[in-house]
């Protein structure tokens, strides 16, 4: 069973490493992962769940509404240490809390939703 995978990035490894008898076919971008899928060169797609949703969301890449998630997470981890908040040792309490405001802000005043309808009818 073939599974798709973005060249270089932290899954693709995690996935050899963990299964080394997977036929995981590395590929070079978001979209030519998800092209394989459909034109059945893959039988799944190993992607993070903010790519799989930008793909199942939007009516130009996904038509049919044909994907849906099967199987469990893999991997879960965190954004990074730019967006966690933490004890004072890297002063990113701050950086937290200022992207947490502008956040707030753009929902607020409706951005996130027309930004969303944007992305994923397009």
């Amino acid at each position: 069973m073939p599974v798709c995978v973005t060249k270089g990035l932290a899954i693709s490894s995690k996935l050899k490493k963990s299964y080394p008898n997977a036929n995981i076919i590395e590929v070079e971008g978001i979209h030519q992962k998800y092209d394989h899928l459909f034109e059945g060169k893959c039988d799944l797609v190993a992607d993070y769940a903010a790519g799989f949703e930008f793909m199942r969301l939007n009516k130009t890449l996904n038509p049919d509404c044909s994907l849906e998630w099967v199987g469990r997470a893999v991997d879960v981890g965190s954004g990074g240490p730019a967006n966690i908040v933490d004890a004072g040792v890297y002063c990113t309490s701050l950086v937290g809390n200022v992207f947490d405001y502008y956040m707030e802000d753009m929902h607020r005043d409706g951005f996130i939703e027309k930004a969303k309808e944007r992305l994923f009818n397009s």
